[in-house]
């Protein structure tokens, strides 16, 4: 029975993911120029006797049926671009069908027509080939270079950790073990002069601090509750520190099905819900802010509100990139920040 109702909950997925997929190209404007392009050869091909009338007085070399074959180059040429070498030869064939007919039963040179005919089908062939070649080749160009910046990014955040580690297991704790020596030596204070006890006091108190600065240095460069709890406990640890320290209330609600994401997707999201909270208390001056996080099928979304300062943006994103203020095209200020990635 468990494994009958596995199987049908990966059935209804998958038919899920399906009727997406069909929204998604329904949606996609590339496919109604394709077909537009598609039609427009074909009612050409059949309907066009003005036009046929007009070629045949310009030209004689060039016959109004071959420029009608012609044209049919176009949505083979269109789907090859935008949907790949099956898609081309989907096309193709298609447009032999629709010219294949109008070849044998009418044609402006029936002695030719088979000929143009075939000769137009072998361009198409060699155009999707060409076209659809050149594609799959940026389309590798475009994973290795995604592929490397991965690997990058994750060589970056093993680093991160290590110092953050590093910084957490042997600089606290030397800074703790100097706390605590100067906290016993300013308990001697009858064979101590009392300005020494004070400046002992002063120096016990900026060693405290020091403590503090280095553990959330360490903590923003790896937090530790990311790897162990995930992203919900992470960002909930986070808004109460941020509550504790500057005084401003963040509540964290969730939505959906809330489960452990893929690493880098959590590590993403942390990083900018944190840069987004830190612009609330830079520039925002917001006194409440609320984190949402929806996890949807293959989605997750988070967007952080507050009741803050907002920005009037230019006219032209560039304008800030322009000005050296790259942060603000992603973050603003106050308002409202939204990211969805897909997991």
């Amino acid at each position: 029975m468990r494994a009958t109702r596995h199987g049908n909950a990966m059935s209804t997925r998958a038919r899920l993911r399906s009727v997406e997929r069909v929204k998604s190209l329904v949606r996609d404007p590339n496919l109604w120029l394709w077909f537009g392009a598609l039609t427009l050869a074909t009612l050409f091909h059949y309907t066009s006797s003005n036009l046929r009338d007009i070629l045949l007085e310009a030209s004689l070399q060039l016959t109004p049926c071959l420029t009608e074959r012609l044209l049919f180059l176009l949505p083979v040429a269109l789907s090859a671009v935008k949907y790949g070498a099956t898609a081309g030869w989907l096309t193709v064939v298609c447009s032999a069908l629709i010219m294949l007919p109008r070849a044998v039963a009418a044609s402006c040179r029936p002695e030719s027509a088979l000929l143009e005919t075939v000769g137009v089908l072998a361009v198409a062939v060699l155009l999707n080939w060409s076209l659809s070649r050149e594609q799959a080749e940026r389309r590798t160009r475009e994973e290795t270079s995604r592929f490397f910046v991965r690997q990058i990014l994750r060589a970056q955040e093993e680093e991160r950790g290590r110092i953050a580690r590093e910084l957490h297991d042997s600089t606290v704790h030397t800074l703790s073990n100097l706390h605590q020596h100067m906290e016993a030596l300013a308990l001697n204070r009858e064979i101590l002069p009392r300005e020494a006890t004070r400046r002992i006091h002063k120096m016990e108190h900026s060693v405290g601090d020091a403590i503090k600065e280095v553990r959330r240095f360490s903590q923003n460069l790896r937090p530790p509750a990311l790897d162990a709890l995930g992203l919900l406990p992470s960002l909930e640890e986070m808004a109460a520190n941020l509550q504790r320290e500057r005084g401003i209330t963040v509540e964290v609600q969730a939505l959906g099905q809330v489960r452990r994401l893929e690493p880098e997707v959590e590590l993403a999201v942390f990083r900018i819900v944190r840069e987004a909270l830190n612009n609330v208390h830079r520039h925002a001056h917001a006194s409440e802010a609320i984190v949402t996080l929806w996890f949807k099928r293959d989605k997750v979304r988070a967007t952080v509100r507050d009741d803050g300062r907002g920005f009037i943006l230019p006219d032209h994103v560039r304008d800030l990139m322009a000005a050296g203020r790259m942060g603000l095209v992603g973050i603003g200020d106050g308002t409202t920040v939204s990211v969805e990635l897909s997991v």
